[in-house]
């Protein structure tokens, strides 16, 4: 399906005037951490180690509380397993 000549020239004129003014790319809200199973991770509960990996951005924990999952937003990695 095609795009009409002058549906393209409006487009395009509205690129440029966003580029031209100085519009700015809005940033991504969350930031993840990707970890790999042994990393050595903090999060609220304290300093855990990575267990296991869901793939869907879950990590089970296994730190001095227990074994846990957690959301990857809420993971600040400290170091990166040797591997």
């Amino acid at each position: 399906m095609a795009i009409p000549k002058k549906y393209k020239k409006e487009l395009k004129g509205a690129i440029k005037s966003a580029r031209n003014s100085g519009a700015e790319i809005a940033k991504a809200k969350k930031k993840w951490t990707v970890c790999t199973v042994g990393d050595l991770v903090e999060t609220k509960e304290g300093i855990s180690t990575v267990i296991a990996d869901r793939g869907d951005g879950w990590y089970q924990l296994l730190g001095p509380t227990g074994r846990h999952w957690i959301r990857g937003t809420k993971i600040k990695r400290l170091q990166k397993a040797k591997g």
